[in-house]
């Protein structure tokens, strides 16, 4: 009887550290976006698809999809223009958005 018991002790730590690390990921995005994201944000997407977001209306970068210069360079003459998308206060978010990552390419900003 002690065997079965410890078995199954030992089957029950092992789900509960595999569900600490799958819930881990949640958590620290959840910390981000709160740290990050209290009064909104900016996220400007150039025509060759690079991106930068930006907390507070462009006061700090947050993060920078590419480390190439050169794919943040705009050329207005050909009618390639960036595109800006506002991130809204974390506070005004949908429950279920404030644990996403929302630094991923082609994030849908709108459903925040």
């Amino acid at each position: 009887m002690k065997i079965v018991s410890l078995i199954i002790t030992i089957i029950s730590l092992i789900a509960s550290l595999i569900t600490l690390f799958a819930v881990w990921g949640n958590v620290s995005n959840f910390i981000f976006n709160f740290r990050n994201f209290r009064k909104g944000g900016l996220r400007i997407t150039y025509y060759s698809g690079a991106y930068i977001i930006y907390s507070g209306f462009g006061k700090h970068l947050i993060y920078r999809s590419s480390k190439n210069e050169d794919d943040y360079t705009c050329y207005r003459g050909d009618n390639r223009l960036e595109m800006y998308e506002e991130i809204k206060p974390f506070k005004k978010w949908s429950v279920a958005r404030k644990f996403d990552d929302i630094r991923v390419p082609q994030y849908p900003i709108q459903l925040l």
